[in-house]
C-alpha cells in the first residue's frame, strides 16, 4: 500500500500492508502521512478512526500528546475554570475563605468552616498545616464562616483558646486588668499600683483618701482609723498616735467621705495609733487634760488637790473640793469616801471649800465632830471664823 492510500487519522508505516490507526495521544490530520503527529497541547487526542481532538475541559491541563481529558487533572487545593489548559502551572490555587476538596475541580468546593481560616490552596474546610494554606483559629481572634484571615478580637477583650467562630467567644477584659491593643490571647498587663483601671483601656490616677493595689478596677476607701493624704497611692497610712482619722458625712449629699489628714486628739482624751475617733479614749475619772494630742492615758493629768474631777473625757477639773471634805489628789467626788483621793475632815480638824489637807483647829478652839469647816463671818468688830459643821456640803 502506498501513503497516498492512506486515510485521515490513520499512518502507514514503512513496509506495511494496511493502514494503522493513530494511537491515543496522537492524531493524523493529513492523508498519506507515515506517522501521527502528538495532540497539540489544550487539547486531547482520543485516537480512533478519525482525526478529532478535543478542548481540555474545566478543572484539568492539556499537555502535548494527552490522549484522555481526564488524565491530567488540576490537584486538590487547586481550581482551573477555563478550558485549553496546557500545564499544571495553569491550576490557581483554591481561592482565600473556600476549599476545593478534589482534584480535578472546576468551582470550590464551599466555604472556610468556622474556626478556621482558608488562606489560599486550601483542600480541606478544617486546614491544619500551621497555615501553609490555613489552620485552627489561634487565641486572640475569632474565624467566621469562610474566613481567609483571623480577625482579632477588639480592644477591651481577648480570647484564650483557639478556634472560636464569632466575636462573643471574645472575653471581656477582667476588672483590673488593661486589654489596649487588638488580637490579644491575655490582657495586656494588669493595673499597677496607686492606679485603678474603671475600663479596659484606661488607667486613673488613685485619688486622695483612697488606696489602689496592684489590680484595683476601682479605688478602695481608707477604713476609719488611717488615711492617705497623697494620689497615687497603694496602702493607707495607720493614723499616727494623738490624732484620729474618722469618716466625715456630707449633710448636703449624704456621702461618706474619708479623712485625707489626720485631726488632732481632742482636749479630754487620748488616741493611740489607728484611733478611728476623738472620743473613744476619754481621759478617765479623776484626771483630765487641757492639751490637745495625747496619745495615751500616762498623757492625763491627775485631778489636783482641793479640786475634783467627776467624769471622764474633761478638760478642766470639775470645782473644788466641798466644804467638811478635803480633796488630796485625783478624787472623782466633791465629797470623797475615805480613800487615798480624800475623806470626810476628822475631829480635831476642819475642812474648808477647795482644801486638799485637814486643817487642825485653832489654839483655844476644839472640834469633836467630823465634817467642820470655818467660815468667815463679818461682825461690828471685823472678820471672824465661825466654826459649823457640814453634812452632804451644806451647814448644820
Amino acid at each position: 500500500m502506498t501513503l497516498a492510500d492512506t486515510q485521515l487519522g490513520y499512518y502507514c508505516s514503512a513496509g506495511s500492508a494496511t493502514p494503522q490507526l493513530c494511537p491515543p495521544g496522537t492524531i493524523g490530520t493529513e492523508d498519506g502521512r507515515a506517522s501521527c503527529d502528538a495532540c497539540p497541547r489544550g487539547f486531547y487526542c482520543p485516537g480512533g478512526n478519525n482525526a478529532s481532538f478535543y478542548e481540555c475541559p474545566m478543572g484539568h491541563y492539556c499537555p502535548v500528546g494527552t490522549r484522555s481529558k481526564f488524565l491530567h487533572p488540576c490537584p486538590s487545593g487547586s481550581i482551573n475554570p477555563f478550558t485549553r489548559m496546557t500545564k499544571t502551572q495553569d491550576c490557581l490555587p483554591c481561592p482565600p475563605g473556600f476549599f476545593c476538596a478534589s482534584p480535578g475541580m472546576a468551582v470550590t468546593s464551599g466555604q472556610c468552616a468556622a474556626g478556621y481560616y482558608c488562606s489560599s490552596g486550601a483542600s480541606s474546610p478544617t486546614p491544619s498545616d500551621y497555615g501553609l494554606t490555613g489552620d485552627r483559629c489561634p487565641e486572640g481572634h475569632y474565624c467566621p464562616w469562610g474566613s481567609s484571615t483571623p480577625l482579632p478580637c477588639p480592644v477591651g477583650y481577648y480570647s484564650n483558646r483557639s478556634g472560636n467562630s464569632q466575636t462573643s467567644d471574645c472575653l471581656p477584659c477582667p476588672r483590673g486588668f488593661l486589654c489596649t491593643t487588638r488580637g490579644l490571647s491575655f490582657p495586656s498587663l494588669i493595673c499597677s499600683e496607686g492606679s485603678y483601671c474603671p475600663s479596659p483601656n484606661a488607667s486613673v490616677e488613685c485619688p486622695p483618701g483612697h488606696m489602689c493595689p496592684r489590680g484595683s478596677h476601682r479605688p478602695v476607701s481608707c477604713l476609719p482609723g488611717a488615711f492617705q493624704n497623697l494620689p497615687g497611692q497603694a496602702k493607707c497610712v495607720t493614723c499616727p498616735a494623738g490624732f484620729y482619722c474618722a469618716d466625715f458625712t456630707n449633710v448636703d449629699i449624704g456621702n461618706i467621705s474619708r479623712s485625707y489628714t489626720p485631726t488632732l486628739c481632742p482636749k479630754g482624751h487620748f488616741c493611740p495609733p489607728g484611733s478611728e475617733s476623738g472620743v473613744a479614749f476619754p481621759c478617765p475619772p479623776g484626771t483630765f487634760s487641757a492639751q490637745m494630742g495625747l496619745s495615751s492615758e500616762q498623757g492625763c493629768e491627775s485631778c489636783p488637790p482641793g479640786s475634783y474631777c467627776a467624769s471622764s473625757g474633761l478638760k478642766a477639773p470639775t470645782g473644788l473640793c466641798s466644804p467638811g471634805y478635803f480633796c488630796s489628789q485625783r478624787s472623782i467626788s466633791a465629797q470623797p469616801d475615805d480613800n487615798p483621793t480624800g475623806g470626810r475632815c476628822k475631829a480635831g480638824f476642819y475642812c474648808p471649800q477647795g482644801t486638799s489637807v485637814m486643817l487642825p483647829c485653832p489654839v483655844t478652839t476644839f472640834s469633836s465632830i467630823e465634817g467642820w469647816t470655818l467660815i468667815p463671818f463679818w461682825t461690828l468688830q471685823g472678820w471672824i471664823l465661825l466654826h459649823i459643821r457640814v453634812q452632804n456640803g451644806n451647814p448644820l
